[in-house]
């Protein structure tokens, strides 16, 4: 997470660059559908499995560029797999404490 602070991320994670991309990002979608909801799938998992702060604009991003529904069922299957994620990580952090 501090590697994204640094990088700048918190800056290119707003409202307003939604907004300001938001013809390009639905052009990419309307492209490469698959390519995109795949992408955007494992941006969205990587960014739930490293705790980054910005969960409501990813999510309202899916909305815009996906549509509502296929938009939550993307955001759904995304989430689930980073808390999977972080789950296997802490349980293999922490199995040496338990044992």
């Amino acid at each position: 997470m501090a590697a994204a602070l640094a990088g700048g991320l918190h800056h290119a994670l707003t409202l307003q660059a939604l907004a300001d991309h938001h013809d390009r990002l639905t052009g990419l979608v309307g492209r490469h559908p698959p390519l995109a909801a795949l992408v955007f799938g494992i941006g969205y998992a990587v960014a739930v499995a490293i705790s980054l702060p910005g969960a409501t604009l990813f999510s309202l991003a899916a909305g815009v560029m996906f549509g509502v529904v296929a938009g939550v069922g993307l955001v759904i299957v995304a989430a689930t797999l980073g808390a999977i994620a972080v789950f296997l990580a802490a349980r293999s952090a922490l199995r040496p404490m338990l044992e």
